[in-house]
């Protein structure tokens, strides 16, 4: 019998306890969800424009998201690549990207 390993994994910590669990993409996403309004760190996301196809993402995660069902990267840093180009008026990935303010 072959198994394999969960990608998702969850980590709870309370006081000085730690544990880990390995769940299914589909209960990882719903557990996210449900757990997103009580993230202690909320960073202040910009919202980010293609120029070419004028297209316009809420954060440099969800273009790196857009990249990667694209094909166009498996880079754990799109979203850093693409938030460099955004300031440096450069090019990521074959295309330019802006903040929108």
């Amino acid at each position: 019998m072959i198994t394999t390993r969960s990608k998702f994994t969850i980590v709870l910590k309370a006081e000085n306890k730690m544990e880990t669990y390995r769940v299914s993409e589909k209960l990882f996403k719903k557990i996210k969800e449900i757990i997103a309004p009580y993230r202690s760190i909320c960073p202040s996301a910009k919202a980010i424009r293609c120029i070419q196809i004028n297209k316009i993402f809420k954060s440099a995660r969800d273009v790196a998201c857009w990249l990667c069902e694209k094909g166009l990267t498996k880079s754990s840093k799109a979203n850093e690549r693409i938030k460099n180009a955004c300031r440096k008026n450069r090019r990521a990935y074959g295309l330019n990207w802006e903040f929108i303010e």
